[in-house]
């Protein structure tokens, strides 16, 4: 039955497993909480431990959590307390703050590894978070020294190469009912325009709407151009809090409270497991990744997915996941990476023995200089020892590139996990992600912009419809003048002018008045066709000058010469054996 707990077939978590609890929320934790047993449990988020020691819920249980703030002094006054009482010590930790509770511990005469249970939760946070964030693996070592200890997930990454999880065994509960969601994917190569599309859908319900994009500045940016600013609260990290306030932006949070959601709630990374989120209605909940412009934002659909999901204690009304993909991202196979890695570190260290070994300093200074720069140093931690928590974060981060490689790929991915009914719809635009990126990439030449605009004006044709109408409104917003040359002159004349744009503007002024000119036209045009600061003969300045004239239409003047260029530009005439040269220096009007 799908209101069914843990505790109903696994009383009590038993010592040396990885637990792989198949779903979230069936209370693994909570188990461990009321569990009579000394514990300390490791939660990889704040929010997590938040959840728990705030809810009334737990009043009872005497917990306490530990974090940034929390010092030493308040610790081991609840452990005296808690001992003196003869109650159970629950203390909820994050990783970078467990070496204050495993000393706080020692101050009362009270050993971790021996006197306590270890529980990790979200296990797979060691792995797929120590790439950026180092103290997410500070309680490991102590861990395996432990008699008494487990790690629980409903999405454990159980391809861990550390030899020390050899003796481990891999508990795996599965519901006996149907657990699986559905789940509408969208593959798409332009995000705004499907997340637009959505987000009015889903307005138009009455639950609220949780959307998950692990971007604060892509939040931002979404809020603004969709127009959700005033209906929008962010729960992010503290930084993520700072520069929202500093863009003006104030419904932003660390911490998530009901009293705080909005119609639009969206979500960072921080929030994608370990704590609850309690509603009385089931909201609508969307996924949103972009690889082409932030790769942290991919969901590794084997745990990500399901974690972000599952903080819905009360269910969901739907779950869409909205997505890019990149055939930049190589197709990899898990086996063949870690045998790249193992010959790797059988390279490495038979150079740091060689190093150990070394017969003079010359020798000793050449290897050290190989093994600073050897692929395997980044795998090395500060003791020199082996880090296989770098190893593993790696090889899953690679695995989850490849999911996004294609759009079948992340479809594949999906159906695999066993946790999805999948939806699926591939939608592509003439304008979408890739050129978007190219047209603000400030690195990029202004040629090559104006060549990728005209792809895509070709690619939207006449713009009858009203999606072609809107994506050619925001590129005349990037270069009206270039949306108004490819109406008038076409791709092909651009092209043939090699998009130089000066020559560009001066056909767009000519094709304007092939059927009336006025003097005021042919001043822009002159304007245009000489360029401030270059030399003109004056044969050129005279044969260029008829040009204009015979192009617009206008009479020629009684005598054109090449002192006529000064009724149009201030001039510098420097006179030479073959002629004079002009150079227009400013403007007239």
């Amino acid at each position: 039955m799908a209101d069914q707990y843990l505790t109903d077939v696994l009383p009590v978590i038993p010592s040396n497993v990885i637990l792989d609890k198949t779903i979230t929320g069936c209370g693994a934790t909570t188990a461990e909480i009321k569990t009579d047993r000394h514990s300390v449990i490791v939660i990889p988020n704040l929010p997590g431990i938040h959840s728990k020691v705030n809810d009334p819920e737990y009043a009872k249980y005497n917990l306490l959590g530990v974090f940034e703030g929390i010092k030493a002094p308040h610790i081991v006054q609840y452990l005296e307390k808690t001992l003196r009482e003869g109650w159970q010590i629950k203390i909820l930790t994050t990783p970078e703050s467990f070496s204050r509770v495993v000393a706080s511990l020692n101050h009362v005469g009270m050993e971790i590894t021996r006197d306590c249970f270890l529980l990790l939760d979200e296990s797979q946070n060691p792995v797929k978070d120590c790439d950026y964030r180092k103290g997410i693996t500070i309680p490991m070592d102590i861990f395996f020294k432990c008699q008494n200890k487990a790690m629980v997930s409903a999405t454990p990454i159980i391809s861990l190469s550390d030899p020390r999880f050899q003796d481990f065994e891999i508990l795996k509960v599965v519901p006996e009912y149907d657990y699986k969601k559905d789940l509408t994917l969208y593959t798409t190569n332009n995000i705004l325009q499907v997340v637009c599309e959505e987000i009015k859908e889903f307005k138009k319900a009455n639950n609220p709407l949780f959307i998950f994009f692990n971007s604060t500045d892509k939040i931002h940016a979404y809020m603004k151009e969709l127009g959700l600013v005033e209906e929008s609260a962010v729960f992010c990290a503290e930084k993520s809090v700072d520069k929202l306030n500093g863009l003006n932006f104030y419904n932003a949070y660390t911490e998530w409270r009901p009293d705080r959601m909005k119609k639009i709630n969206w979500l960072t990374s921080r929030s994608y497991s370990s704590f609850d989120i309690k509603l009385d209605v089931q909201p609508n909940i969307l996924l949103i990744t972009d690889v082409n412009s932030t790769t942290y934002t991919m969901f590794d659909p084997y745990t990500d997915s399901i974690q972000a999901i599952g903080r819905f204690r009360n269910g969901v009304s739907s779950i869409t996941h909205i997505s890019n993909w990149s055939n930049n991202f190589p197709l990899r196979n898990r086996d063949s990476l870690y045998n790249t890695l193992n010959i790797c570190k059988e390279d490495y260290y038979k150079k740091v023995a060689l190093f150990d070994n070394a017969a003079s300093k010359t020798e000793r200074d050449a290897l050290y200089e190989i093994l600073s720069t050897h692929p395997f140093k980044r795998y090395i931690n500060e003791w020199g020892q082996t880090d296989y928590f770098l190893i593993d974060n790696y090889v899953n981060d690679e695995m989850t590139r490849s999911a996004y490689h294609g759009w079948r790929e992340l479809e594949m991915a999906y159906r695999d996990t066993g946790h999805f009914n999948i939806k699926h719809f591939v939608r592509t635009f003439p304008y979408g992600d890739i050129e978007r990126i190219q047209l603000e990439d400030k690195k990029i030449k202004r040629k090559e912009k104006m060549k990728v605009m005209i792809k895509i004006l070709d690619a939207l044709g006449s713009a009858e419809t009203q999606m072609a109408m809107e994506f050619k409104k925001e590129l005349l917003a990037k270069d009206e003048t270039l949306v108004k040359a490819y109406d008038l002159l076409g791709a092909k004349r651009i092209e043939k002018l090699d998009f130089v744009r000066y020559k560009i503007e001066k056909e767009v002024i000519i094709k304007e008045n092939e059927k009336k000119a006025s003097a005021s036209n042919v001043v822009k045009l002159v304007h245009k066709s000489f360029i401030l600061g270059w030399r003109y003969p004056s044969n050129q300045v005279k044969n260029d000058l008829k040009e204009i004239y015979d192009a617009l239409g206008v009479p020629t003047p009684p005598a054109v010469t090449a002192k006529t260029i000064m009724k149009y530009f201030e001039v510098n005439v420097i006179h030479t054996n073959k002629g004079d040269i002009y150079v227009p220096l400013r403007r007239k009007p």
